[in-house]
């Protein structure tokens, strides 16, 4: 369960799509809903290292140059048989009456419906725009997750036929990369300051996505919140425990210089 959730409500994976690089509200081109929700996804966390060789010696130095944009991956299932696969939860519970026109749809075998819930995916996130000739930007939404991005790649992946060989089972590896509005982008916490002396204790059912816009006044922290307080399993924070909450950065006054 997702922490902040209540106890069996269900909350859908929703893509949004905007038309501009600052994600800007006036400029959403549509959403996607999954239909099902993932059973697990990957983050990707990279550094650009580069090996220097002295003159006149063999060996080597790693020097780092800096970090990669983050990306995650995840698998999307698309479904037209009307049967949950194991290890899935589907976001809209069917009426016994929509259960029965879909087993009749299944008898029919209905072209399409994978196909088009596919072409529907790849539309609003990888089709690039009128206006801006390039691919939408994303923000990917669940639970605790705020991640704004664009599609790296899609891999489509039919598993599924019915005897006249149309696929009624699909499944898309999807990764996506970080992005970061240009009007936006958030201060980096201040890791290294020893004004390091604010700590907050756990409440039941509290997530880092709540005490970063409640602290900070900004959501997008979560994730530094996460690596200054090395929680690898931050989706479930436990009841008690103590977190560091470092101050922002500020930058340096530029009158002072002067």
């Amino acid at each position: 369960m997702l922490p902040g959730i209540p106890s069996g409500e269900l909350t859908k994976m929703q893509i949004t799509a905007f038309g501009d690089a600052f994600v800007s509200p006036s400029k959403q081109l549509g959403v996607f809903s999954v239909q099902f929700n993932p059973n697990q996804f990957t983050r990707r966390y990279a550094n650009r290292v580069t090996n220097q060789e002295a003159v006149g010696e063999h060996a080597t130095k790693s020097v780092n140059m800096g970090t990669t944009a983050e990306e995650m991956t995840f698998e999307f299932l698309f479904d037209g048989t009307g049967v949950t696969p194991a290890g899935f939860t589907q976001n809209v519970s069917p009426s016994p009456s929509a259960i029965a026109k879909q087993q009749k749809l299944n008898k029919s075998s209905v072209p399409g419906v994978v196909e088009d819930m596919v072409q529907q995916f790849l539309s609003l996130t990888y089709t690039p725009t009128n206006e801006t000739h390039e691919p939408p930007y994303l923000i990917l939404s669940w639970g605790i997750l705020h991640f704004i991005c664009k599609l790296r790649s899609a891999d489509v992946n039919y598993t599924l036929f019915d005897p006249a060989g149309r696929p009624i089972r699909a499944k898309v590896n999807a990764t996506f990369v970080e992005h970061n509005p240009q009007n936006s982008t958030p201060q980096k916490l201040n890791f290294r300051s020893p004004d390091l002396t604010r700590f907050h204790a756990v409440e039941e059912g509290e997530t880092l996505h709540q005490l970063s816009e409640r602290v900070y006044e900004d959501p997008q922290y979560y994730l530094e919140l996460a690596r200054v307080n090395q929680l690898n399993h931050f989706r479930k924070l436990r009841t008690g425990a103590s977190l560091r909450m470092p101050p922002l950065k500020t930058a340096p006054d530029q009158s002072s210089s002067s």
